[in-house]
């Protein structure tokens, strides 16, 4: 298997398993999440933010300061989500996600970005637990778990037979402490908690190809409902 952009991408820069699951923004009541790091040459600070429904969906985002898209969502019947629409600045309707259920309350969101068709498809266990995510039909990271607790992630693109690339370490309280990437360039990520457990900051450190470590810090700040 060779060592995939996706995984750095996902792994390294983004906020893949730092920010609260749907299940968590679902019943801790989450309103918002701000996120900010710096720039790798420690210019500019970003900071994001995003503020989500009753049933964990985005609702708001942020991106320094500025709205950057607004969502809005369409309800079944039994009110469960149908579509989630995401719109630019511009009101240019840019992303939806489509919502399919299963009979055992599993479900999928498929992400089509405009002129580009599925990019992201997502699969989820009737705990709101993420299952597995299909990135432009080609490359798929699997999450697998031991009771509620995610355990290990794999990858594989299309066909292939899906990989370990990185596994789960947990505190003493049962949170997610380290996340321990395998390969030339794997990823190793350390969490801190706040009070709520809740991820407080990430730390991800990386080898890039010419053996120089690459650092990046991401602190969270939350809102809550009423």
């Amino acid at each position: 298997m060779k060592t995939s952009f996706l995984i750095i991408a996902l792994l390294f820069l983004s906020n893949v398993f730092a920010q609260p699951d749907r299940g968590d923004i679902i019943s801790k009541k989450i309103k918002a999440i701000t996120s900010s790091y710096w720039t790798p040459d420690s210019s500019q600070k970003i900071e994001e933010k995003k503020y989500y429904t009753y049933k964990g969906d985005d609702s708001v985002q942020y991106y320094c300061g500025k709205q950057s898209f607004t969502f809005k969502t369409i309800l079944e019947k039994n009110d469960k989500v149908q579509r989630l629409e995401r719109y630019t600045v511009g009101k240019m309707l840019d992303e939806l996600h489509i919502y399919k259920y299963n009979k055992d309350g599993s479900y999928s969101i498929e992400v089509v970005a405009h002129g580009s068709g599925t990019i992201l498809l997502s699969k989820y266990n009737k705990f709101n637990k993420c299952l597995e995510e299909t990135f432009s039909s080609i490359e798929t990271l699997h999450y697998e778990y031991e009771g509620s607790k995610l355990k290990s992630i794999l990858y594989n693109e299309k066909d292939e037979k899906p990989n370990e690339v990185a596994v789960v370490e947990y505190n003493n309280h049962g949170l997610i402490e380290k996340i321990i990437g395998k390969g030339r360039q794997a990823q190793f990520q350390h969490f801190k908690y706040n009070s709520f457990g809740l991820v407080s900051e990430k730390t991800s450190t990386r080898n890039d190809e010419n053996g120089k470590e690459e650092k990046q810090i991401i602190f969270y700040e939350y809102e809550f409902k009423q």
